[in-house]
């Protein structure tokens, strides 16, 4: 299987394109995170990081994930270095427009790791949350 890591789109609705793009039929995809929403949106992008890591995880896309809680292991980005695949990340501390640091189950993301980094640019502060799942592409 073949994903481009490299050419990524990197908005929230986009992070299914490098499957689609791998010819991975994103065909069934449920709305867990807003019942009765959208599913995809007018590109046909999975809407919602959560959904999308349900989805690979009811189709065996990758097999089973590493899990890892960045809040007991800080050393989560020393064990998927030089290992590319997708990293899901929930429950994360972010900021607010008042400066107020929160962590929240509903602070969810999903990404491609290339072995060194996150694709989009993101920092490295999801790398604390609770539940971080690994899914190791070759």
């Amino acid at each position: 299987m073949q994903i481009s890591i490299e050419k990524t789109i990197f908005t929230n609705c986009q992070k299914s394109r490098p499957l689609t793009g791998a010819k991975i039929k994103l065909d069934g995809v449920k709305n867990k995170s807003n019942p009765g929403g959208k599913t995809k949106c007018s590109h046909n992008h999975v809407l919602g990081a959560y959904n999308l890591k349900e989805y690979i995880i009811d189709k065996d896309l990758f097999g089973k994930a590493t899990e890892y809680n960045g809040m007991d292991n800080k050393n989560v980005i020393k064990s998927v270095s030089n290992k590319t695949g997708i990293l899901f990340f929930e429950s994360f501390i972010e900021e607010d427009d008042n400066g107020n640091q929160n962590r929240s189950a509903s602070n969810r993301h999903i990404e491609v790791w290339n072995g060194k980094y996150l694709i989009s640019g993101y920092d490295d502060q999801m790398f604390d949350a609770k539940k971080i799942l690994f899914w190791e592409i070759r």
